[in-house]
């Protein structure tokens, strides 16, 4: 999975003028995670598969200091988005439970209409991660919070 999220990440690094914006290719071959290799992923994930991410420092930080999460995570986006394609919003964002001190990155799959079987189709992409993750400490959540695609 990780040398999947690296094709696509290089593929998209060298087809656009990501380089621009201070990133260093090296950077996704040497497995460096910093704050600028996952600005420079979510840029691609926002060009290339319009994902959202209304809470990028937040969720940068919560990446940083979860790196073993990474890839994944943008495995994850990548998923959902080919899932759900255009009939959808994704957004990644940091949840923090207002009552316990917990904190988890979730993906939100938005729709102006929602379809009848939208949980059947989040629980079976979900399926695929949990056994990916199987007992990692760091996890994440698809799911969907009802509210409209964000403008």
């Amino acid at each position: 999975m990780r040398g999947l999220v690296k094709s696509v990440l290089q593929y998209s690094i060298a087809v656009s003028s990501v380089s621009g914006y201070g990133y260093d290719p090296e950077d996704v071959v040497s497995n460096t995670i910093n704050t600028s290799t996952i600005e420079t992923a979510f840029l691609i994930l926002h060009e290339y598969f319009n994902i959202r991410f209304p809470s990028c420092d937040s969720t940068i930080n919560y990446i940083l200091q979860h790196q073993d999460i990474y890839y994944i995570i943008l495995y994850a986006c990548i998923s959902t988005e080919e899932c759900f394609g255009e009939r959808a919003q994704i957004s990644l964002e940091l949840y923090r439970d207002p009552e316990i001190k917990d904190e988890y990155l979730t993906i939100y799959v938005r729709q102006n209409a929602y379809e009848s079987n939208l949980i059947d189709t989040i629980d079976k992409l979900s399926k695929k991660f949990e056994e990916v993750l199987g007992e990692e400490e760091n996890w994440f959540l698809i799911t969907t919070d009802f509210n409209p695609p964000m403008e």
